[in-house]
């Protein structure tokens, strides 16, 4: 259910940016691959009450399957773990990346959002949004390291 909304929300974000005209003959395809996390410049680091650190960071990532190409910009980390430990203590994550490569074959250069939460034992799960062409993305990774991707691309 929670798919379908965000994936109506995709759809009413590409109408309003992209017209009504090249939105309606855009078909929904299945997206499926994986990624990679080529790199991780840590930029901050600042403690938040004594338990938690905000972390700032610069990340890149190459993509297979439907997504082919790289994504690299800054991402914001908030981790229930003091700044001298690992992030990966249970933390929740937004990077806003830019993405340049094909999606479902269409060459783009477009904005990726990436969101979601890594446990304890570095195991992420989190979402991924496109939007040029509309794309939502459920994700399953390990920290660091990167993973797979499901979900569905709105196509031209």
């Amino acid at each position: 259910m929670i798919r379908r909304s965000l994936l109506v929300l995709v759809s009413v974000v590409s109408l309003a940016v992209i017209g009504p005209a090249t939105a309606s003959a855009a078909t929904v395809v299945s997206a499926g691959g994986n990624f990679t996390v080529d790199s991780v410049q840590v930029r901050s680091a600042v403690p938040v009450g004594g338990f938690e650190c905000l972390l700032s960071a610069t990340v890149t990532l190459t993509f297979h399957g439907t997504l082919v190409g790289g994504a690299t910009g800054p991402i914001t980390v908030l981790s229930k773990a003091p700044c001298d430990q690992p992030p990966t203590a249970g933390d929740a994550f937004l990077a806003r990346l830019t993405f340049r490569g094909t999606v479902a074959g269409a060459p783009t250069a477009t904005a990726l959002v990436y969101a979601g939460q890594t446990a304890k034992t570095g195991q992420v799960t989190g979402t991924m949004i496109t939007a040029r062409p509309a794309s939502l993305l459920q994700v399953q990774a390990v920290a660091g390291v990167g993973g797979s991707y499901t979900g569905d691309v709105l196509s031209r």
